[in-house]
């Protein structure tokens, strides 16, 4: 089976990111035009969308998480770190959602047996996050799927 990619690219940034920029560019120009615009101003303007950018950048270090027949795959811009799918513990819905869609928290043992965790919001076309949890099921029949959210469970 070839990999899979289950996980959808969560980089609506880059649009809000561009939005405020047009938006400080046209105020920093109306500031300029402007003759009693205060000096400090004028200084202040162009910090806010350096943050911006610093936040986008952060925002853009999202994980991708795909799967093939024995393994989970985690990456992270140039490094991909390798899950047997026997070592996914608990397939949860969490009570995180975007545009109606639910995020779903994946824990799992790393090579050291010490237990992490990814979340993703996951593709549902052409049922690839079912695939995922069945081929999970396979690999590990003692593995949790849980497709209920609840704020009063730690599980």
């Amino acid at each position: 089976m070839n990999r899979v990619v289950i996980s959808r690219n969560l980089q609506w940034h880059k649009y809000l990111m561009l939005v405020l920029i047009i938006i400080i560019v046209l105020v920093f120009t109306k500031a300029l035009l402007s003759p009693d615009t205060d000096p400090n101003f004028i200084y202040a303007v162009p910090i806010f969308p350096i943050i911006c950018l610093y936040f986008a950048y952060q925002s853009h270090q999202s994980k991708r998480v795909s799967f093939d027949d024995q393994f989970m795959l985690i990456t992270l811009r140039d490094n991909e770190e390798t899950i047997p799918l026997k070592d996914v513990l608990k397939i949860t819905l969490t009570m995180t959602s975007i545009n109606d869609r639910n995020m779903w928290k994946i824990t799992y043992l790393d090579r050291e047996s010490q237990t992490k965790s990814v979340q993703i919001l996951p593709k549902w076309e052409d049922g690839i996050f079912e695939s995922f949890q069945a081929m999970v099921k396979t690999q590990n029949p003692k593995v949790t799927i849980k497709h209920t959210a609840n704020s009063w469970s730690n599980n």
